[in-house]
């Protein structure tokens, strides 16, 4: 797909998530920045560069990438859901709840 359009953003999104599932964080992760250059308020791919960020241990980062996500999508489930966890990994109870809810 990216051959026949580079500028299709879900394209280099879903092409990070077969790489992230493959173990492939570091491709994953430039695919996932590639689809935000082309469309900087891509609120997916910016939740699942944060995923890739937590599977490499770059929980900061994560957390960033998760609030972007909220930024740009509020009502994204899985972005509030990922921020959640990662804040009760962290200790942060009453933040994750707030977002769980």
């Amino acid at each position: 797909t990216i051959s026949l359009d580079p500028k299709f953003s879900d394209a280099y999104n879903n092409l990070g998530n077969a790489y992230r599932e493959d173990g492939k964080l570091e491709k994953a992760i430039h695919c996932y920045e590639n689809a935000l250059k082309i469309s900087p308020d891509h609120a997916h791919a910016m939740n699942n560069l944060g995923n890739a960020y937590k599977d490499c241990g770059e929980t900061r980062k994560a957390i960033a990438c998760y609030e972007t996500a909220i930024r740009l999508a509020p009502n994204l489930a899985a972005a509030n859901s990922n921020l959640g966890l990662v804040l009760k990994e962290r200790g942060d109870l009453f933040s994750a709840i707030q977002h769980y809810r």
